[in-house]
C-alpha cells in the first residue's frame, strides 16, 4: 500500500472514530492523559481532535522512513484508544447519574409506604435510622467532594450534598411533627 493510500485509510478511520461517538465539540473529557498522547487534561473534546489531527498531519508529511512511520502511526492508536476509554468512562458515569433515580425510584416508593403503615413509635425510630443513613451519605458525600480530582466531579457531588441536605431537613421536619404528635396523644 503506498503512502496516500495509507493516509487516505487512516484520516477514514480517525472520521468513522469520530462518528462512532457523536459528541458535542465542547463536551468535556474528564480524565488524565499520558503526555505522549496529549498535551494537556480535562479539556473539550475538540481539542483532543486537533491533537488527534495533528498526529495525522505528521503522517502526511512524513518522509520514507520507516521507524517514523511506526512511531506515530501507534501513537494515533494509541490517542484513539485513550481517547475512547476516556469518552466511555464519561458516558458511563454520565448515564449511572442520569439512570440511577428511575431504577431506585420505584423502591424508594415502595418502602416511603410500608414505613407509613408503621405504628407512629416505629415510624419514628426508622425516621431516626433514616436521618443517620442520610447524615452518613453527607459525610461519605463530603470526602468525595474533597478528593476530586476534576471540577466535573466536584461540582456532581456538591449537587449530591445539597440534594441530601434538602431530603436531611424533611427527615428532621418528619421527626419533629412525629415527636409532637406523641407527646400530644400521650397526654390524652
Amino acid at each position: 500500500m503506498d503512502k496516500n493510500n495509507l493516509i487516505a485509510l487512516l484520516k477514514q478511520k480517525v472520521t468513522n472514530f469520530y462518528n462512532q461517538y457523536q459528541l458535542e465539540k465542547e463536551t468535556l473529557i474528564s480524565a488524565k492523559f499520558d503526555r505522549t498522547l496529549f498535551s494537556e487534561d480535562y479539556q473539550p473534546f475538540q481539542f483532543y481532535v486537533k491533537e488527534i489531527e495533528q498526529t495525522l498531519s505528521v503522517i502526511e508529511n512524513l518522509q520514507d522512513d520507516q521507524y517514523k512511520y511506526t512511531f506515530y502511526t501507534q501513537k494515533l492508536l494509541a490517542q484513539c484508544t485513550a481517547l475512547s476509554e476516556a469518552i466511555t468512562h464519561v458516558s458511563k458515569q454520565h448515564y449511572q447519574y442520569l439512570n440511577e433515580p428511575q431504577i431506585h425510584r420505584k423502591n424508594k416508593e415502595q418502602l416511603k409506604q410500608n414505613v407509613q403503615k408503621l405504628p407512629p413509635r416505629e415510624r419514628l425510630a426508622k425516621y431516626y435510622d433514616f436521618l443517620q443513613a442520610l447524615n452518613d451519605k453527607i459525610i461519605q458525600q463530603e470526602i468525595s467532594l474533597n478528593s476530586s480530582q476534576n471540577e466535573i466531579e466536584k461540582k456532581y457531588y456538591k449537587e449530591q450534598i445539597i440534594i441530601t441536605k434538602q431530603r436531611r431537613a424533611r427527615c428532621l421536619e418528619a421527626i419533629e411533627l412525629l415527636e409532637q404528635y406523641l407527646t400530644l396523644i400521650s397526654e390524652y
